[in-house]
């Protein structure tokens, strides 16, 4: 038999000893309670929190900002990229290939169909004029001074987007008929509708010399934004007057 002892107390049975109490049980779905330091319980707390997903629009700030950065970026190197673009060579037609001054010693154009990205885009064509100008007559071992020149006669561009060439002179070699170089390029002038070269050659022996000059020259697209290298030309051009190349006079002589 048992009886019921008092409140705190366990159960008794009929030969007064003491029963243990039973457990308490958690009901089914019910969370214990935490039970320790309550230091741990707050950083348990802690790291709940700090699992927390952010909600989207935090997440879409760094990103959006960043979008923002390499917009303005692009807009810069853009902007730069127009601005160092060079000008664009105006044509100027046969107005130095007919000239006397400037085309004495004879000219040649040439067509070129300009190309870029490595020569797979076309991008129109353009006809240079070289020009060869200068004293026909020489004196051994004495500087004979040659101007060489690259125009534009006329300019064909393949659409809107391309706004034309323009070159930039790179070297002038002056030959004999067999191939022996006997001048080059020591100084140039950059001209808005032309480049010029200057050539410095000397003759070691008196005679009559068949000459020609090769000139070598890059050529650039200017484009509404920005530029682009096209091709680089080297071409050669015979002078269609002969130079005559004279003993040096004697000092004191007539």
């Amino acid at each position: 038999m048992f009886s019921l002892a008092s409140e705190g107390d366990g159960l008794n049975d009929t030969n007064g000893e003491t029963l243990a109490s039973p457990e308490p049980t958690l009901e089914e779905g019910a969370s214990p309670e935490f039970v320790g330091d309550p230091q741990e319980m707050w950083i348990e707390e802690y790291e709940r929190e700090g699992r927390r997903v952010k909600p989207r629009k935090e997440r879409e700030e760094p990103r959006r900002l960043l979008r923002w950065i390499v917009l303005v970026a692009v807009i810069i190197v853009l902007v730069v990229w127009t601005l160092i673009s060079p000008s664009v060579m105006p044509v100027s037609g046969t107005t130095y290939t007919e000239s006397e001054e400037t085309a004495n010693l004879g000219s040649e154009a040439f067509t070129q169909n300009v190309r870029i990205a490595s020569g797979l885009i076309s991008v129109g064509a353009t006809t240079w004029a070289i020009s060869m100008s200068g004293d026909p007559n020489a004196t051994v071992d004495e500087d004979a001074v040659f101007q060489v020149m690259v125009s534009k006669m006329s300019e064909d561009n393949g659409g809107f987007w391309f706004k034309g060439t323009d070159i930039s002179l790179r070297n002038v070699s002056f030959y004999t008929v067999d191939d022996a170089l006997i001048g080059w390029m020591t100084d140039k002038e950059e001209e808005s509708d032309r480049s010029i070269g200057e050539v410095h050659a000397i003759f070691t022996e008196p005679g009559i010399y068949d000459c020609h000059v090769t000139v070598k020259f890059s050529v650039y697209e200017i484009m509404r934004i920005g530029f682009l290298p096209a091709d680089k030309v080297l071409i050669t051009v015979g002078l269609s007057d002969l130079i005559v190349v004279s003993e040096r006079a004697e000092p004191g002589s007539p």
